[in-house]
C-alpha cells in the first residue's frame, strides 16, 4: 500500500534531521577533542613552567572547561528543539492517518452494503 506523501515527506524530514544532528554531533566531538587537547598543551606549558602551582592549571582548564559546556548545551539546545518539532508533526500524521483508516473502512462497508441491496434487487436473491 503506497504511503501518503505528506508521511513520506515526514520521513524524509526525520532523515534530514537525522543526518544534521550526526553532523552537529561530530562537529562537536571534533571540536571538544581540539578544545581537551589545546587545555592539555596549556596544561603541559603550565606544568613545565617554574614555579607554577596546581592552582594556575586547576583554573586554566576550569575555563576552558565551561567555554565547552557551554558550547555542547547550545548544541543540544537547538537539535531538541527540532527533535521536537518533528514529534509534534509525527503526531498530527499519525493522527490524520488514522481518521482515513476510519473513513476509509466506513466507506467500504456502505459500498458493500449497497451492492448487496442491487444485487437483492436485480435478482432477487437473498444474501
Amino acid at each position: 500500500m503506497a504511503e501518503p506523501r505528506n508521511e513520506t515527506k515526514a520521513k524524509e524530514d526525520i532523515k534530514l534531521a537525522a543526518a544534521s544532528a550526526i553532523d552537529v554531533i561530530t562537529k562537536a566531538a571534533s571540536d571538544a577533542g581540539r578544545v581537551i587537547s589545546d587545555a592539555a598543551a596549556v596544561a603541559l606549558n603550565v606544568l613545565s613552567a617554574k614555579g607554577a602551582g596546581d592552582h594556575d592549571l586547576l583554573i586554566e582548564l576550569k575555563t576552558r572547561m565551561e567555554g565547552l559546556k557551554g558550547d555542547i548545551k547550545a548544541i543540544s539546545d537547538g537539535t531538541g528543539a527540532r527533535i521536537a518539532e518533528h514529534e509534534v508533526r509525527l503526531c498530527a500524521l499519525e493522527a490524520a492517518k488514522g481518521r482515513q483508516t476510519v473513513f476509509v473502512t466506513v466507506g467500504i462497508v456502505l459500498v458493500a452494503i449497497l451492492m448487496s441491496m442491487v444485487i437483492y434487487h436485480l435478482f432477487q436473491i437473498k444474501i
